[in-house]
């Protein structure tokens, strides 16, 4: 745990209060709030390893090192952020997409299935009344009838909220059906380049033929992504020098290979073709 001396120097030194600023614009959140995210994040993850005094003297040495760590600390939330919002956004895209408007709704029809489990939502997003956001994300976290009792809600009560939200979705699905397809397309441009990747790997390429490719492609949504992960230590030394990056060339590896599996079983599933 840092100190009181360490915390209050961090806050006040200026890359940190760079990154800050630049988290509570993309997170929507206060100046404060963002800080405080920064600095348990920090804590909790970049910091295990490091003294409290070396944290000091490389605040006061400006350290480049510590600014990376920062750096990627803030990416580390703002992905974190990304993910939830987009998880948001997939189940009402399963919402529109699963009930049939014409069909007699009934509670059984809001089940938590695989489906379900993979799929994640815009709710926020779609609908900005606060209780009608309890109430769907009450219906996604613990089904219909739980639903019903924790709102004080009859069958038919319960039936004409879902239908209104129903009709609202189906309203909007033409935005829903570009935001799928782009998802989707965008699957398959990520699964094609692990799929290089892969190709190099399986053909025994040496560390430096694949160090190669790497660099290459070091500035792709989906590399630059994959690198984020806290997983990897040194993040711009395995992606400008991947041969010579110690362990985290071995962490980048599995990390690419388990995104290609992810991909591959994704679009299986929805018979899309790579």
């Amino acid at each position: 745990m840092l100190s009181e001396k360490t915390i209050k120097m961090l806050n006040e030194w200026v890359p940190f209060k760079r990154y800050g600023k630049q988290l509570s614009q993309e997170l929507n959140v206060s100046n404060a709030d963002a800080k405080e995210m920064l600095t348990i994040q920090l804590i909790e993850h970049r910091f295990k390893d490091i003294s409290d005094i070396d944290i000091q003297q490389m605040i006061t040495a400006n350290s480049v090192q510590l600014m990376a760590k920062v750096k990627y600390a803030k990416k580390d939330l703002a992905r974190a952020y990304r993910h939830q919002r987009d998880v948001e956004q997939d189940k009402v895209l399963w919402l529109s997409s699963q009930i049939n408007i014409n069909e007699e709704i009934q509670p059984n029809l809001i089940k938590r299935n695989r489906d379900l489990e993979r799929v994640v939502a815009l709710i926020p997003n779609i609908f900005p009344n606060k209780s009608t956001q309890a109430w769907l994300q009450s219906v996604f976290d613990y089904g219909a009838e739980e639903t019903k009792f924790r709102f004080g809600q009859s069958d038919r009560a319960f039936n004409a909220k879902l239908r209104k939200l129903i009709d609202y979705c189906h309203q909007h699905q033409s935005k829903m059906k570009c935001i799928t397809n782009w998802q989707d397309k965008k699957a398959v441009e990520e699964f094609n380049l692990l799929k290089e990747y892969i190709v190099l790997v399986d053909n025994d390429a040496s560390d430096e033929q694949i160090g190669q490719w790497i660099y290459e492609h070091k500035e792709s949504p989906l590399l630059n992504r994959i690198v984020d992960s806290s997983l990897i230590k040194f993040q711009g030394k395995v992606l400008k020098d991947f041969a010579n990056s110690g362990v985290d060339r071995y962490t980048l590896n599995e990390l690419l290979h388990a995104q290609y599996i992810k991909l591959e079983q994704e679009l299986k599933e929805k018979d899309i073709d790579e």
